[in-house]
């Protein structure tokens, strides 16, 4: 059975839930529909007009009465702490602040557990979450992210792994919504499309999302909310990498979406974030069952790694997938000119991965690809040396020679998926083999390198 921490804040709590669901009880509202759903947010305790003569009675002793709890001695330094790191400071009074803060979860957990027959047990347990938020030394970040060109059609994936699970977001407008499932399924929808996404629109219209949900404990300390704006964009990030990686498709991350104490609830709490940078639409994608095991197993060194060893590979990468030329010319279109630039991209990206000198660098990636990969083809090293030769010749005045299949090497321009399939089985090698100190780095092998010895690596 559940037991509160602060048990007179948290009778008040259920006062302020139970007074707002009587306004929709009291106009007949079918708490299972997607018309009781979609009416959140609403205003319950945000307003705050104490001239107002019209006010209710009650709703100004609740208001009262959730101050003092929160307020009281034994918990005021720990509601105080919380509203400094999370709330959004207007110069308004602590009490206004906080009464803000059960707002947001009261239109969190309302929409969520109203008319479900395990109704009370479904609202404790959102309840003991926001209590641990505000009076704990530790907090819940919740992050989510829209992906596109990825999805899991068959549930394939079962999680949490690492603290990310995934889950498809829709709704139907005569949909029943009688259980947890279907509420957060339909609630994610229309809380995505009803929340403005910081630095341009919305998400895009569609029928359903697939979502990416994370979720971690932080420690409570100064700077904690934009620390874990951070954080979740890294995550994010590691999981569009990861999926690239395994997928071999353009995944990408509408937007970045943060759920943590104040900013809970869709429309008015919770934030949302453009990542920088545009869709990748191009009608591909993959569906998680062809690569389940490999993102299973790769995802957790991804997140494990430190966000500057990856930062050079996650952007070289996104940078190749966005450079799809629009100009055109009679006599030659853009798609060779597109390709160089993939070239200078994928060799930044293996610098990074092998921080070697000049030639060593295909060397080494090729050894290492044919010792750890299944099914390598024969001539890695050669391909891998061809394209080095290739970037070279452009990065040295023979940028013509090289668009018009004139460079005298084997391999060309043509030969840039294959480029860039080997630089993905690289990428997981140095991923899944970090150092003691947990630092994805596969230049201490120099040695073994340098003499030709087969290095067997942890691989997918």
């Amino acid at each position: 059975m559940f037991t509160p921490l602060n048990p007179k804040l948290y009778t008040a709590v259920c006062e302020a839930r139970a007074y707002a669901l009587g306004r929709f009880i009291a106009q007949n509202t079918d708490l299972n529909s997607v018309e009781f759903v979609s009416s959140f947010p609403i205003f319950i305790l945000e307003r705050f007009d104490i001239e107002n003569e019209n006010e209710d009675p009650d709703l100004a002793s609740l208001r009262e009465r959730l101050a003092e709890a929160a307020l009281s001695e034994g918990f005021r330094p720990r509601t105080e702490q919380a509203i400094a790191m999370f709330a959004d400071h207007t110069g308004e009074a602590l009490d206004v602040l906080f009464l803000r803060m059960v707002d947001d979860f009261v239109n969190y957990a309302l929409p969520r557990t109203a008319g479900l027959p395990d109704e009370s047990d479904q609202f404790d347990a959102l309840y003991r979450d926001f209590e641990q938020d505000l009076l704990s030394d530790v907090f819940t970040m919740r992050v989510i992210a829209p992906l596109g060109n990825f999805s899991d059609h068959s549930g394939h994936f079962q999680g949490p792994v690492a603290g990310l699970r995934f889950a498809w977001a829709d709704v139907f407008l005569k949909a029943i919504l009688n259980s947890a499932r279907l509420r957060a399924r339909a609630l994610a929808y229309l809380e995505l499309k009803s929340t403005t996404v910081w630095g341009g629109g919305r998400v895009k219209d569609s029928h359903s999302y697939f979502l990416a949900h994370f979720q971690e404990v932080r420690t409570k300390e100064t700077g904690a909310l934009s620390a874990a704006f951070e954080r979740a964009e890294e995550v994010v990030r590691k999981i569009v990498l990861t999926a690239r990686l395994v997928a071999f498709e353009p995944v990408y991350a509408q937007c970045v979406g943060v759920r943590i104490l104040g900013h809970y609830s869709g429309g008015h709490g919770m934030v949302l974030w453009n990542p920088r940078d545009e869709w990748i639409d191009d009608s591909s994608g993959a569906d998680m069952g062809r690569c389940v095991t490999a993102f299973r197993k790769l995802f957790p060194y991804a997140l494990a790694a430190p966000a500057s060893s990856i930062e050079m590979l996650f952007l070289k990468l996104d940078d190749a997938l966005r450079r799809g030329r629009k100009t055109s010319r009679p006599w030659q279109g853009a798609d060779g000119r597109a390709d160089i630039d993939r070239l200078l991209d994928y060799c930044q990206a293996l610098e990074a991965l092998l921080p070697f000198r000049g030639k060593q660098i295909p060397v080494f990636a090729a050894r290492l690809i044919q010792y750890n990969t299944p099914n390598a083809r024969d001539d890695v090293a050669g391909l891998l040396n061809d394209m080095y030769d290739l970037r070279n010749m452009v990065m040295h005045g023979r940028y013509d020679r090289v668009l018009h299949d004139r460079a005298g090497t084997r391999y060309k321009l043509a030969e840039m998926g294959n480029f860039r399939r080997h630089l993905h089985s690289l990428a997981v090698l140095y991923l899944l083999n970090p150092d003691q100190d947990g630092c994805p780095n596969l230049r201490r092998f120099i040695k073994q390198l340098r003499k030709d010895e087969n290095i067997q690596l942890n691989t997918l």
